[in-house]
């Protein structure tokens, strides 16, 4: 009689966390995509004014960077998941990519003591500038440019004038 082969995700399947393993997995090839670009995550909340007033400028960030090595990332605060999180993402219009908790802690960041909070996170996950309150364009290229020269935010600038009217 042939026995059936256990693999370490079989007996966590049978165990009821083969949930947990993907979660793993999925902070895993999230870290592996972010290596090697730099972040801007900006951690908000649905009661928070300030926060709702910079998704616009935060989503134009994100379209402007879409093609560079630089990502806009979103993080709610309130630790809200699932349907709850997609409804106040909605109503929110925000349309660049969210971070959960899991995803959050593969970059260490701490929670802020206020928002909206916006960080500056370099390829090797290491926070290199808080910004505090809410920001604009200009706040934000202002400290991409202090952490690294290199950034070409004229060169963003100017590609975002020819494609908006």
């Amino acid at each position: 009689m042939l026995m059936p082969t256990l693999t370490k995700s079989t007996v966590l399947f049978l165990l009821g966390i083969s949930y947990c393993v993907h979660a793993a997995a999925d902070v895993q090839q999230q870290a592996q995509q972010e290596q090697g670009k730099w972040m801007i995550v900006n951690l908000w909340a649905q009661w928070c004014k300030p926060c709702r007033e910079e998704i616009p400028a935060l989503n134009r960030l994100s379209d402007m960077l879409a093609s560079s090595q630089i990502e806009v990332l979103g993080i709610n605060y309130d630790g809200i998941e699932g349907a709850e999180l997609d409804d106040a993402i909605n109503s929110l219009n925000i349309r660049f990519p969210q971070m959960d908790a899991r995803q959050q802690a593969s970059i260490n960041l701490k929670m802020p003591a206020a928002l909206p909070a916006t960080y500056i996170v370099s390829p090797t996950g290491e926070v290199k500038v808080s910004l505090i309150g809410k920001q604009n364009l200009e706040s934000i290229f202002a400290a991409m440019e202090h952490v690294n020269p290199k950034f070409k935010v004229n060169e963003l600038i100017n590609n975002e004038r020819m494609v908006t009217p």
